[in-house]
């Protein structure tokens, strides 16, 4: 389990459901420092977050640290 999970992390590999937070603080209209999740990936790969389909090239996965906090760091 954890291992995949580090695995996923390091190669950038999403799934929904996955705890991600926004990298570009031109995303913090929607909440840009808390932790969001996917919700849905479009057969088009496009991630659903907070609401509007995003880019992968906007989001990571949030680190354990940023989840116990409850928001990026």
């Amino acid at each position: 389990g954890q291992a995949l999970l580090e695995y996923r992390h390091q190669h950038n590999i999403f799934e929904v459901g996955d705890k991600v937070v926004f990298v570009s603080e031109k995303m913090d209209f929607l909440g840009g420092d808390q932790i969001h999740s996917i919700s849905v990936i479009t057969e088009n790969n496009l991630p659903k977050v907070c609401g509007p389909y995003v880019s992968f090239e906007v989001i990571k996965h949030a680190t354990g640290a940023e989840v116990k906090a409850g928001h990026r760091l």
